[in-house]
């Protein structure tokens, strides 16, 4: 019986082969039924008669070698032939209608079109076809894990250790990263005019786009570092790649760097794909926009109503801009409130990824508006026509002040308990009960307290002769060392088991507020120092560039000014000009490295 669609197929894949049409063949290897003309399900029925399973295998693949010539040297392209007879075996005998016997099949298929991938003369022509292949079994992997009992059929097929257990969805992003290295490593691919690759190194950013999108849906994209890493160091400049490639590429980036807390260069990546995603792709640009927007505020740059009119930015404004308005009102509760995991706020943040980022830096922005707005109400500005005066201070009694009228407008915060005792040391930061902590922030502290054990005071000793000794009453024990550090470990104690505390005018809460300033000092978003006893913010020479500007230096510039000293390059993001000599999230080796020579004197001179 004769096969005229399978002949007439198998001419076609000669056809594309030889003139290395790689995009057409994509279109011809087709596997999900709904795009299947009639013509296939002819061709199947022709294999099954024909070319039985198992017996006509041998001969299904001898007619496949036919499809690719000989080189010059003698060698051939092995793997292609097997490719296509595992196609024809797809077709042939797939149960497609399961999706558990469709992703065991497809999985096969895959894993021979990436061996064909790898062959250093042809295998370029087969790089569109991987990505097809892969984006379906990444799909057919994410209905299997949502559907248990198949999920839990095919972990029985494929046995693995419970702590080496991987997602479907991770096992097709580590299927594609191969097909990325095996595009990275190419050197057969020529270069093409402006230094455009070809080949397989055509398709770098292609799989690597592909594959950041598996590892961001199954929540892994923080594990991306070895993608970026082979980047940094083999790829070739991104700004030769299709601005599709280079959009996708960035937003991913951008995502990376700010899960892994770099917002400003997560900024600079964000801020680049959305000017060069096209303006009429508004689904992916607003999707830039979350981020970019989100990035912005942690460094304390608000959005401007302009950006938030524009038609990718439809009902962002509602988002965004209450988070704007508790940052400068300076209410740290209100911002607990809008964040929380109950709220519906909360939970938008939350399924973008962005809540912890954003509540917990926003947070510190909204310490420094509380003191800046104290500060200016009811802190002394100095006196500038005296010749000589105390600096502008700020007492953080007052800032205590503002706190508690906060607390007192949010008491939902606290413990009905700790209201009823009437306690005036009710903290800012509050920790979770943990039998683990008892002791710590005064949560549980009683001496008495039987399960309460010190490492110093300890509810018991070995003597010198090895005898235990009891301890009931709590005391230090004497030694060698108990003399020299006794009044030194009766100050670290003092306040923790009972111990009479001198600084009794010095609240909990005031001295939180203390470290707050601190912290802030520290980070620069504080222009001066602190004094503790009283407890003061002190702002030293105001008198030239004004109190507010030397106290208060603007949030961004501070930010950005520190991030910029540690280099400006965003990693990963390979571009023609003069690059710096550190990229400062991936110390890779190898090529790829543009070397500055500017100022070089000639040999011999």
């Amino acid at each position: 019986m004769g096969t005229p669609m399978l002949d007439q197929f198998l001419a076609s894949i000669a056809a594309l082969v030889s003139n290395r049409q790689g995009d057409h063949l994509q279109d011809y290897l087709q596997v999900v039924p709904e795009h299947m003309r009639d013509g296939y399900r002819h061709m199947a029925l022709e294999l099954q008669k024909s070319y039985p399973k198992g017996p006509g295998d041998d001969s299904l693949l001898k007619r496949c070698e036919a499809l690719v010539p000989k080189n010059p040297d003698g060698t051939t392209w092995h793997a292609f032939p097997i490719f296509i007879r595992s196609y024809l075996a797809y077709l042939r005998d797939g149960n497609v209608s399961n999706p558990l016997e469709a992703y065991k099949s497809l999985s096969g298929l895959l894993n021979q079109c990436l061996q064909a991938l790898g062959d250093s003369q042809m295998g370029a022509i087969v790089l569109r076809t991987v990505v097809y292949l892969s984006q379906i079994v990444a799909g057919l992997a994410m209905t299997l894990e949502k559907n248990i009992q198949l999920l839990a059929q095919l972990r029985l097929d494929r046995p693995q250790d419970a702590f080496e257990r991987t997602s479907l969805v991770e096992d097709a992003a580590n299927v594609v990263r191969e097909g990325f290295i095996k595009c990275l490593v190419d050197r057969g691919g020529t270069t093409g005019p402006s230094g455009k690759p070809q080949g397989k190194r055509a398709g770098i950013y292609l799989m690597a786009n592909h594959c950041l999108r598996l590892l961001h849906r199954c929540g892994k994209l923080r594990s991306a570092d070895t993608i970026f890493k082979s980047i940094s160091a083999q790829s070739p400049p991104l700004e030769h790649y299709p601005a599709a490639h280079r959009v996708t590429y960035l937003y991913y980036l951008g995502r990376y760097l700010f899960a892994n807390n770099s917002f400003y260069l997560a900024n600079k990546a964000l801020h680049e794909a959305y000017n060069q995603c096209h303006v009429q792709c508004l689904k992916q640009r607003r999707l830039i926009l979350i981020y970019l927007i989100s990035s912005n505020i942690i460094m304390g740059r608000f959005p401007s109503l302009q950006l938030l009119q524009k038609p990718e930015a439809q009902g962002l404004y509602d988002i965004f801009y209450p988070v704007c308005r508790i940052i400068q009102s300076g209410d740290y509760l209100a911002l607990r409130d809008h964040f929380a995991t109950g709220s519906s706020a909360g939970q938008w943040f939350l399924r973008k990824g962005l809540m912890y980022q954003m509540r917990n830096r926003c947070e510190v922005l909204v310490w420094r508006s509380l003191i800046r707005k104290v500060f200016i109400f009811g802190g002394f500005h100095g006196d500038p026509s005296a010749q000589r005066a105390p600096p502008p201070m700020l007492h953080l009694s007052k800032v205590e002040t503002a706190v508690r009228l906060l607390q007192s407008r949010h008491k939902e915060h606290f413990t009905k308990e700790l209201f009823s005792k009437g306690d005036a040391n009710v903290i800012t930061i509050r920790l979770p009960e943990d039998s683990d902590y008892d002791g710590i922030a005064g949560l549980v502290s009683k001496a008495s307290d039987p399960e309460v054990d010190d490492y110093l005071i300890t509810s018991g000793y070995y003597d010198e002769n090895g005898a235990w000794v009891e301890n009931p009453s709590g005391q230090l024990i004497e030694g060698p060392e108990y003399e020299q550090y006794t009044d030194s470990l009766d100050y670290l104690y003092r306040g923790t088991l009972g111990l009479p505390t001198q600084d009794t005018h010095s609240s909990k809460l005031l001295q939180e507020i203390e470290s707050i300033v601190s912290s802030l000092i520290k980070q620069n978003l504080l222009g001066g120092y602190l004094t503790h006893n009283p407890a003061r913010f002190v702002i030293p020479g105001a008198k030239h560039v004004g109190v507010l500007a030397k106290g208060f230096p603007n949030v961004w510039q501070t930010i950005s000014g520190q991030q910029q000293s540690y280099g400006d390059e965003v990693p990963a993001w390979i571009v023609t000009r003069q690059a710096l000599p550190t990229q400062p999230a991936f110390q890779g080796t190898g090529g790829g490295r543009v070397i500055n020579l500017k100022g070089a004197k000639a040999v011999g001179s």
